[in-house]
């Protein structure tokens, strides 16, 4: 009979996420986004008229 894998401790399985760093760089890329979005905007604006 196979011999059965030790079991893994839950500790070991969960990734230690830090959310305020998470969200922070949610914030970050959010904020570039809209930037780049209005430049965008902008120069259409600027072209159209």
């Amino acid at each position: 009979m196979a011999e059965l894998p030790m079991p893994i401790e839950r500790q070991d399985t969960v990734a230690q996420i830090d959310f305020d760093d998470l969200h922070q760089q949610a914030n970050t890329a959010l904020e570039k986004l809209r930037q780049s979005h209005d430049r965008r905007m902008a120069s259409t604006s600027a072209a159209t008229f």
